[in-house]
């Protein structure tokens, strides 16, 4: 046989094996809500997350990933692929406040691409006013969970603790079970059952009943370890020498998500699924600055710090190569990111329209696989402009509560602009163990009301110090990652560099969704079934 035809066969075996379609990854995507950076036993062994420690540390640690300061917003970048600003939520929307529809959500291309079956369990909070803003008419085919930012982690009322004078003017159950276009609220079906347990019985149901020929992309939105902080005995009961309850309450929150995480993972193997699965991790946004530990990282939840942006995130699971396991890439991330990056991996070509502003995300796969440089080079965090606008931390009528300036990345330089909310550091979790210390009384854990359930400073107007307030700051977060060291009047040159950038990018972003209360006839619903629910 001549060399000639043997490479003619050789060509036309390659077509034939490159022509067979290759089995689509099943995806399986894990939020944790408010986890602080120092809240997983890999970054301190002092939180007992055994399942979570062997996931990360045998796959890919994201180093430099980020996220958005609060919860909605974050959520909503996830499923859009786009910074927060550039689908309208600059802060945690109301409850009229859904992902505008005009935006093609993840589930959606996969499910109509590629015939992924796609489930969605626990947080959804992108909007429900409507039965078109709900999972099951954005691209999912089941949601087991709830609306809103939280409820009671047993009773799943919302909000958890009521007053009349607040925001809301109604409490009820927020529980959802539906399925296709049939939206259906539980009831106190559920009630007294711990929410990690639910979430997690149902994820197991759904993988034990998939079937193998088709793809899987289930998003597990956990609602550990958001407050009221809650959490089964027997998880606290792992931290006796943890002080003080609203930190020892927290740890076992930790815990019973990790025992979640460990069941779940079992389901899959136990089904055969696991060898062909891409695992995700990651939290929301920074933990609460209160029970959670951001350390060594400045600041908190619903602040512009690294203690708020700076989240933790993984990839793991038998479709990381043998190469890649056990490392920890250090390149610029943003959770926008996975939305081209999981549809590259489910063999999707990004279509040229999937809403009103462009994909800000980045196919990441390769890079993070391969440990080398990050094709992203810049992060807007949140954006200075008309629906976010940095004046009102100087105006006394007009300063808000948590941050209320803006932020922006390029490289290892960070620009904050206007007042970034509380900047405390985080205590050392090392002196924080120590018996001898006295913990029963530190700033960091308490808030005004002495609970420890929500953030320090919840409500209090920047004081007249607050750094950034009157010059914007700039960092080396890679080489100063606590934001110790303003440079900004040192690297001139630079800070003009993300000054100018930073104006021309707030410039051309989404308007923000309104935020506006809704009317009474929500919770005519409410008080007429008990349950919160699509009312218009």
């Amino acid at each position: 046989m001549t060399a000639a035809v043997l490479l003619l066969l050789s060509l036309l075996l390659s077509c034939i094996s490159n022509s067979e379609p290759q089995k689509l990854p099943n995806i399986v995507h894990v939020v944790a809500d408010d986890l602080g950076w120092a809240d997983v036993g890999y970054r301190d062994s002092q939180v007992i997350s055994p399942t979570i420690d062997e996931l990360a540390n045998s796959g890919v640690i994201l180093q430099r990933f980020y996220v958005f300061k609060e919860c909605a917003p974050s959520r909503g970048s996830i499923m859009t692929g786009r910074y927060p600003a550039n689908f309208g939520y600059y802060k945690n929307p109301t409850d009229l406040g859904n992902v505008p529809l005009n935006f093609t959500l993840l589930p959606d291309l996969l499910r109509s691409k590629k015939g992924y079956a796609t489930h969605a369990i626990g947080k959804w909070h992108l909007g429900f006013h409507s039965d078109a803003c709900t999972p099951t008419y954005r691209g999912f085919d089941s949601f087991f969970g709830y609306y809103h930012a939280d409820e009671d982690y047993y009773t799943h009322v919302f909000p958890p603790k009521w007053n009349h004078h607040g925001p809301f003017k109604c409490q009820g159950i927020d529980f959802n079970n539906s399925t296709g276009k049939n939206v259906h609220v539980t009831g106190n079906k559920f009630n007294e059952t711990y929410s990690a347990f639910l979430f997690t019985d149902v994820a197991e149901r759904i993988i034990s009943t998939h079937p193998e020929e088709k793809p899987l992309y289930l998003y597990l939105a956990y609602q550990n370890c958001h407050g009221p902080l809650q959490a089964p005995e027997r998880f606290i009961a792992k931290y006796p020498h943890v002080k003080p309850k609203s930190r020892r309450t927290y740890c076992g929150m930790i815990s019973a998500l990790d025992e979640g995480i460990q069941n779940v993972t079992r389901a899959l193997k136990q089904k055969g699924l696991w060898e062909n699965t891409i695992f995700l991790f990651q939290t929301d946004n920074g933990g609460p600055i209160g029970a959670a530990r951001n350390y060594p990282l400045r600041g908190g939840k619903f602040t512009l710090w690294e203690g708020g942006l700076r989240g933790n995130a993984f990839i793991t699971g038998p479709l990381v190569p043998k190469s890649a396991r056990g490392t920890k890439w250090h390149g610029l991330m943003h959770e926008s990111d996975w939305y081209p990056t999981l549809l590259s991996l489910a063999n999707i070509t990004l279509p040229s329209y999937t809403g009103p502003r462009p994909v800000d995300g980045y196919n990441m796969w390769s890079a993070a696989m391969s440990g080398s440089h990050s094709p992203r080079h810049e992060i807007l965090h949140q954006p200075n402009n008309q629906w976010n606008n940095a004046s009102v931390c100087t105006h006394p009528e007009l300063r808000q509560k948590h941050s209320c300036g803006g932020a922006f990345m390029k490289g290892g330089y960070k620009l904050v602009f206007g007042y970034a909310g509380n900047d405390v550091w985080g205590p050392d979790p090392t002196v924080m163990a120590d018996p001898n210390v006295d913990q029963s009384h530190s700033d960091w854990y308490y808030t005004k009301d002495g609970t420890g359930n929500d953030e320090v400073g919840h409500g209090v107007p920047p004081p007249s110090n607050a750094p950034c307030v009157e010059h914007p700051c700039l960092f080396n977060v890679f080489e100063d990652p606590e934001e110790r060291n303003d440079i900004s009047r040192s690297h001139r040159a630079k800070y003009k560099e993300l000054l100018d950038r930073f104006e021309k990018v707030s410039a051309g972003t989404y308007p923000g969704v309104p935020f506006i209360r809704p009317g009474p006839k929500e919770c005519e619903v409410v008080h007429s079934t008990g349950s919160w629910q699509p009312w218009d």
